[in-house]
């Protein structure tokens, strides 16, 4: 029987909590950076039209960092940021274009 549940049992799951198809965690990492920019435009003793932009802004700068690419679907901009940040420099790494890589592979 135990091996029999070794090989049903997945080893990893994963859910996430959705409103309205958007991961719950992602809504709030973009209320927080909202309110992030309203705690400056507070603090900085901005004009209103200002404090708009800066709202704007800060709101703009949660959604990208949450958006995941077509290149990374499924992995957060944030976290990209984070790996290209964190590799290290010492080292070469080539940057090519998928549709580069196929044309050189064909000849």
């Amino acid at each position: 029987m135990d091996n029999y549940q070794k090989l049903v049992m997945p080893k990893k799951t994963k859910y996430r909590l959705t409103v309205v198809y958007v991961p719950l965690i992602d809504i709030l990492t973009v209320l927080g950076f909202i309110a992030l920019g309203l705690h400056v435009a507070k603090i900085s003793n901005l004009p209103s039209i200002m404090q708009f932009v800066l709202l704007a802004f800060s709101a703009i700068v949660g959604i990208a960092g949450v958006a995941s690419t077509t290149l990374c679907y499924g992995v957060p901009n944030w976290k990209v940021l984070f790996l290209v940040l964190k590799q290290d420099r010492n080292k070469y790494y080539p940057l090519y274009v998928r549709k580069e890589k196929e044309n050189w592979e064909k000849e």
